[in-house]
């Protein structure tokens, strides 16, 4: 199992899980969010809260939106810059669109989870969902 941050904000997040795969998941996918903000020298870890909280005051639409247009190119370096191996030994690479949807779902359902709603914009993904349509909006934005 990945390592954990013990934070209060992040253990209650995951506590909200309804499953222990989903947890998993989550999980999984935060360190993955974490290990991009470290690469892109953004704060990380539940010092995100008060930071989204500070911006979310903001007037200035980049300011105030950041956490939202941050988690876009999260998904886009999923799919680009990112490697991923797996368990076997295979050359690494960049997870599918699919996969990379999955794991915006943790940073999106933790700022959520804490009332900070993302509009996360992802255009061609909207096109192409053909899964069910009430988790669209919180897969793709409110």
């Amino acid at each position: 199992m990945e390592s954990m941050d013990t934070s209060k904000a992040i253990v209650e997040w995951l506590q909200s899980a309804k499953s222990e795969q989903t947890r998993k998941s989550w999980l999984k996918g935060w360190n993955l969010w974490l290990q991009y903000c470290r690469e892109k020298g953004l704060l990380t870890s539940a010092e995100q809260l008060a930071d989204i909280k500070e911006r979310r005051l903001s007037t200035d639409q980049t300011v105030k939106y950041f956490y939202d247009d941050e988690v876009s190119r999260f998904f886009k370096w999923l799919q680009t810059e990112y490697r991923y191996s797996g368990k076997q030994k295979r050359k690494p690479k960049p997870l599918s669109e699919g996969s990379a949807l999955t794991v915006i779902l943790a940073p999106r359902s933790f700022f959520d989870f804490y009332r900070y709603p993302l509009d996360v914009k992802i255009c061609r993904a909207v096109k192409e969902y053909r899964g069910n349509l009430k988790t669209m909006p919180l897969i793709f934005g409110n």
